[in-house]
Order: structure tokens, then C-alpha cells, then sequence
């Protein structure tokens, strides 16, 4: 996940203030992502924290 998130900060570029490092950022959304507590997350978990997170919908322009 830590690659993904690199590469949405990379797509956002220097325009944005990203006040987190990527890792830091993982750490946030898996937390908030991982609903059940399982220490996973699964694919629907992922998609419905990200249709959450400002930052990644912006990055990818609406796509989720």
C-alpha cells in the first residue's frame, strides 16, 4: 500500500501540500480503512475508505 500511496503523492506533485509522508499516510487510512478490526484490508474496505479520503479522490480526479 505504501507504493500505491507514493505514487497518488507523486500524481498530486508539488502544487499540493501533502503535510505526511506516504507511510504516514498508510498508517492513517489503514486504520480508519480496516472496519472490522481483522488487521486486513480487503478490497471493498480499501474502495470505501478511499471514496472517503480527500486526498486520494482528488489525486485520482473523481475516479473512485
Amino acid at each position: 500500500m505504501i507504493r500505491i500511496i507514493s505514487a497518488v503523492f507523486a500524481m498530486v506533485g508539488s502544487h499540493k501540500k501533502i503535510d505526511l509522508t506516504a507511510e504516514e499516510k498508510v498508517d492513517q487510512m489503514f486504520t480508519s480503512m480496516d472496519l472490522d478490526g481483522n488487521t486486513e484490508i480487503s478490497k471493498e474496505e480499501f474502495f470505501e475508505g478511499a471514496r472517503h479520503d480527500k486526498s486520494i479522490i482528488e489525486a485520482l480526479g473523481g475516479m473512485i
